[in-house]
């Protein structure tokens, strides 16, 4: 009697502790199944952020290619008629937006791919380089931003949202210190071939 009270006993311990083993392991397989989807997540998700910038970097490309006599001309500085300077303020406008969407990315992916700061002085030095994009499009766009925010009584550049006023405030900062230590510009064609 004692064996079948002994024997009942391990029995109820046994099962009781292989339940309890059973329920554990089923939850870290959870958590550890939970950790792989996530990551595959992201990868997924940057891989779709990848696969958006280069449709986006193969539109600007192409828009400058397609007014390719403009851009260049632009870029050197060289007058242009009306009509072609808003041309080349499109081509402009799409080029200083591929850099900010590069600058955000940096963000989101926490610098992995190219640090943000990286991104603002690349774009400092693309504009250094470019005195016609200068004049003609970023000069222009900060004089814009700076009546914009004196008309809505707002302190100057104060863009559409922080992100852009970061990434402007960056731009500009790095285009002063180029300008202020005079570093010698390179042929601005030289981002386009």
């Amino acid at each position: 009697m004692e064996y079948h009270r002994l024997h009942n006993k391990l029995n109820k311990v046994n099962w009781r502790g292989i339940a309890e083993l059973v329920g554990i392991s089923s939850i870290i397989l959870g958590l550890v199944f939970v950790g792989i989807q996530l990551k595959q997540d992201q990868r997924i998700a940057e891989a779709q952020l990848g696969a958006e910038e280069s449709a986006r970097s193969a539109a600007v490309a192409q828009l400058i290619t397609d007014n390719i006599d403009i851009w260049v001309r632009g870029m050197d500085g060289e007058e242009l008629s009306h009509v072609e300077e808003v041309t080349f303020r499109v081509v402009a406008s799409a080029v200083h937006e591929w850099f900010t969407d590069e600058y955000h990315r940096g963000y989101r992916l926490g610098g992995l791919a190219r640090p943000p700061a990286g991104i603002a002085q690349n774009y400092a030095y693309f504009i250094y380089s470019s005195p016609g994009y200068r004049r003609i499009f970023w000069d222009q766009r900060l004089k814009r931003l700076a009546a914009r925010n004196s008309t809505f009584d707002r302190a100057a550049f104060v863009p559409e949202n922080i992100d852009a006023q970061n990434f402007i405030a960056a731009v500009s900062e790095a285009l002063e210190d180029l300008d202020g230590r005079g570093v010698p510009a390179s042929d601005p064609r030289s981002y386009t071939e």
